[in-house]
């Protein structure tokens, strides 16, 4: 049970106390000095200012107070929100989060994860902007990125408030490209100078709008006749279920 110890410092009372924190996933020990209130006509002696260290100090001697985190943002991304993505998200998803990360990690500068707030995360990509001038997607991806792992970190306790990313005015970024689509006449003259198997596989792609990865994972015996069973996705070495 603490107490804590009230003392003066400069025009302020103040209260000296120990609160547990996590370093590195590992519980320790921290000294913590707390203003309670100013050396005043109402606040003349320690003894006035023991009800504001007994509210400060009750979630810790009730023992409700979770272990602070003290990991950077990049500390948690790295050591837990990276992990927990690759082994719960597919292969492909958790290359573009790494690919987001590449981007992200630089403009961090250190951020403590318990400190971050709405202005950090917008500083953060208002960087990444000013650094380079890159697609409205790979802004939005980043931002999408940050919010997962502000979810992941409020789910395990390791961040105390509301998502900081919620907020967060994504920078505009360039216009997409206008992208071309072949007509079935470009598409008839591929096919003419195409031999088997590509010539089958050109046609596949262009008559039936499958993704990459479920084009890949078709099997002779997904076709009927009349239709394909699409029923699995492949992305380099991995199979699994499509989306």
């Amino acid at each position: 049970m603490q107490k804590g110890w009230i003392f003066q410092r400069g025009k302020s009372w103040v209260v000296k106390y120990y609160e547990t924190v996590l370093v590195g996933g590992q519980p320790r020990k921290r000294r913590v000095l707390k203003r309670l209130a100013p050396v005043c006509r109402e606040y003349q002696t320690p003894t006035s200012v023991e009800h504001l260290a007994a509210e400060i100090l009750a979630p810790i001697n009730s023992k409700t107070a979770r272990p602070a985190m003290t990991d950077t943002l990049a500390q948690f991304i790295e050591g837990y929100y990276l992990p927990h993505c690759k082994a719960e998200l597919r292969p492909s998803t958790y290359q573009s989060y790494q690919t987001a990360w590449g981007l992200l990690q630089t403009h961090i500068n250190g951020l403590r994860l318990r400190n971050v707030r709405t202005s950090d995360v917008e500083g953060i990509l208002r960087a990444l902007a000013a650094d380079k001038m890159r697609a409205r997607t790979t802004f939005a991806n980043c931002r999408n990125f940050l919010s997962g792992a502000f979810r992941y970190a409020i789910r395990t306790d390791a961040y105390a408030d509301v998502n900081p990313v919620r907020e967060v005015k994504t920078p505009k970024g360039l216009r997409p490209q206008h992208q071309h689509a072949y007509t079935l006449d470009e598409l008839t003259a591929m096919l003419g100078v195409v031999d088997e198997p590509a010539r089958t596989v050109l046609l596949t792609f262009a008559l039936t709008g499958l993704r990459h990865c479920e084009v890949r994972g078709l099997r002779w015996e997904d076709f009927d006749g009349d239709q394909f069973n699409v029923s699995r996705s492949v992305w380099g070495k991995w199979i699994g279920e499509t989306k």
